[in-house]
């Protein structure tokens, strides 16, 4: 009975496997459709030097007193980065940038004593950036020309978008919001021309592009950047806006689509910049 009883139930599975509708057993599994190829990537930026400094030792007091171009003693170079049309610098970050060595084609290793020097700087536009390399080690007497290796880590984008705030007060200590972010009028000093101070997060203050004035009518006002700045995480950034009442509309043009490059760079300047 045991035996007969296996034998049977094999004789169901296999006549379930022959009543199983037919399309179950002949359809063929359906290939995903082709990815799309990704688009070839722009062409990369453009770096090159635009700027030598070399100081000798100071005079003086402690050889400090008097000091060429108000600088220590040792060599500079100043690296522009030239972005592709359409595509600009939100952020060059000399904390993250790599260096790799500096010397003289003398064989003077000045690479001991070198960085990148604080406060890079980029255009309004953010088509172009420039960030110094500084070492305290002079060239050899007989060197001609400085040569450097590294990366340059910068964050980039490929376009902005405005974004407009209505009714921001303009009374110290008022707040409004872009996006999910609080930015605090901390100064303000009124006449023709009403100085206004806004605090905001370091972050935020590299999406910013560009910042436009409206009166209560959506009338454009002139408006001026005095300074922009920060200290650790946080920033201010300084306008001067003619003709402003006690409110404005304040319009935003904020980076979009925000990405890390990092370049390799080698590059070597003579006294010609070449």
């Amino acid at each position: 009975m045991k035996t007969r009883f296996v034998t049977l139930a094999m004789v169901a599975a296999v006549a379930a496997t022959f009543t199983s509708p037919v399309g179950a057993q002949t359809k063929k599994p359906v290939k995903p459709a082709a990815a799309a190829p990704a688009p070839p990537p722009g062409p990369p930026p453009e770096i090159s030097v635009i700027g030598l400094r070399i100081v000798g030792s100071g005079l003086g007091k402690n050889r400090e007193e008097i000091r060429a171009f108000n600088e220590s003693p040792g060599v500079g170079v100043a690296v522009a980065i030239k972005m592709a049309a359409g595509q600009g610098i939100v952020e060059l970050d000399e904390d993250k940038c790599l260096l790799t060595s500096v010397t003289d084609d003398a064989g003077t290793d000045l690479g001991e004593q070198a960085k990148y020097g604080s406060f890079p700087k980029t255009s309004d536009d953010g088509s172009i950036g420039m960030i110094e390399i500084e070492s305290r080690l002079r060239p050899a007497p007989n060197a001609t020309a400085i040569m450097a290796e590294g990366t340059l880590v910068f964050t980039t984008s490929p376009g902005s978008k405005p974004t407009k705030v209505a009714a921001v007060k303009l009374e110290k200590g008022k707040t409004f919001k872009l996006g999910t972010t609080t930015i605090t009028v901390s100064e303000v000093t009124p006449g023709e021309s009403t100085s206004i101070e806004l605090a905001l997060p370091r972050s935020v203050l590299y999406t910013i592009r560009d910042v436009k004035f409206m009166d209560a009518a959506g009338a454009p006002l002139e408006a001026d950047r005095t300074g922009r700045g920060y200290m650790n995480d946080d920033a201010t950034i300084n306008y001067r806006i003619k003709g402003a009442g006690p409110t404005v509309t304040i319009e935003f043009d904020i980076w979009q689509g925000l990405k890390e490059q990092k370049i390799p760079f080698k590059i070597k300047t003579g006294l010609a910049l070449k």
